[in-house]
């Protein structure tokens, strides 16, 4: 146990239980909703993402469910639709797919305006946890009678937004503060800038080329941020400093075996211990509980706890309230091998392969 976690006392829940530990009821929780309303999940395979009106989209749909992303069998109808800037329906096709798989098509109209639409695919099943659950992708379509300037939305020319790690900045606790810069089509764009407090600068950053990036930040609480990008002259405010509360930082490095989990609060926090709550695709991977006396604590957790994907790990106060929350992406290298064989060896132009 001490190989996996250091500086606190820690027990997971297959283990050990806690006698005012919330864990396993959220953990029941969980097996429940798993087992009486599994999640179904599309994933729509476009030919591209680029089309001239009057062109047809062709797409296959790949329907699943739970936590292992196998064939859906809830649902037999997948419903896909064309959306145009204002959230009007243009289009909408019924797919049927018996064991999770169905393919068809969207066929432009020819007077389609140039501009971004938005396709977007679901079940009625998955209309009872609403659209953020749908599939949803841009597309450009392109037409010869328009201009797409004149019928894409009104957006700022630039949009820079702020993300601390775990949630939020707090009074007298370093913080990485991870930021993304849009340009006016909702695309990355390379910035850099500086950072002020009031009219000092106290900092700088730079962007990669996906307009991303990270910069560390000592906040005082009732002090302003603001960033300033250069040849821009808007300043674009960082979120408020918190009085008291909890950071949680984590270091998830491709070379190591274990996503090591640090807790940071300030002295002003109430609680002196927390629980760590790690999940993936709705499963339940790892718990722990968290010693804060000391008003820092770090957490092992091996990576093979994890399975391939994105990984939600929580902080939960004693009464299981979140107070931070942290994504990270867990890569084992599966390796996948796929092996593909066509039933001619040449095709005519436009024939079904």
């Amino acid at each position: 146990m001490n190989n996996y976690f250091s500086g606190i006392l820690a027990f997971f829940l297959f283990s050990y239980t806690f006698t005012n530990d919330p864990l396993p009821k959220i953990i029941a929780s969980f097996q429940r909703y798993l087992a009486e309303i599994p999640e179904e999940k599309i994933y729509l395979y476009q030919d591209r993402e680029i089309y001239a009106s009057g062109e047809t989209i062709w797409f296959k749909a790949y329907l699943t469910k739970g936590p292992f992303h196998i064939p859906s069998t809830i649902s037999s109808t997948v419903y896909v639709e064309l959306i145009n800037a204002q959230n009007e329906l243009i289009q909408k096709e019924i797919i049927y797919s018996p064991s999770g798989f169905g393919s068809g098509q969207l066929q432009l109209p020819d007077s389609l305006q140039s501009g971004s639409y938005l396709i977007r695919a679901y079940t009625q099943w998955m209309k009872n946890f609403g659209e953020e659950y749908f599939f949803q992708r841009s597309i450009k379509v392109l037409s010869e009678f328009s201009s797409p300037r004149l019928h894409s939305q009104i957006v700022p020319d630039l949009d820079l937004q702020f993300f601390p790690e775990g949630g939020n900045l707090v009074d007298g606790i370093l913080s990485k503060v991870a930021f993304k810069a849009l340009d006016s089509n909702g695309l990355g764009r390379k910035v850099k800038g500086k950072i002020f407090e009031g009219t000092q600068e106290i900092g700088s950053f730079e962007s990669n080329q996906l307009g991303m990036g990270v910069f560390a930040l000592l906040p005082e609480n009732g002090k302003s941020y603001t960033a300033h990008i250069m040849g821009h002259d808007e300043a674009f405010p960082l979120p408020s400093p918190l009085e008291s509360g909890l950071v949680m930082s984590v270091t998830n490095s491709p070379k190591s075996d274990e996503v090591v989990v640090r807790f940071l609060t300030s002295e002003k926090s109430p609680g002196k211990s927390l629980f760590l709550f790690a999940l993936s695709r709705g499963l339940v991977c790892a718990t722990g509980q968290v010693d804060l006396s000391s008003q820092v604590a770090f957490v092992r957790i091996p990576k093979k706890e994890f399975p391939t994907g994105i990984a939600q790990l929580s902080a939960l106060d004693e009464n299981g309230l979140p107070l931070a929350e942290r994504l990270i992406f867990i890569d084992h290298q599966d390796h996948l091998q796929i092996k593909i064989t066509t039933d001619k060896a040449t095709y005519q132009p436009r024939e079904r392969v």
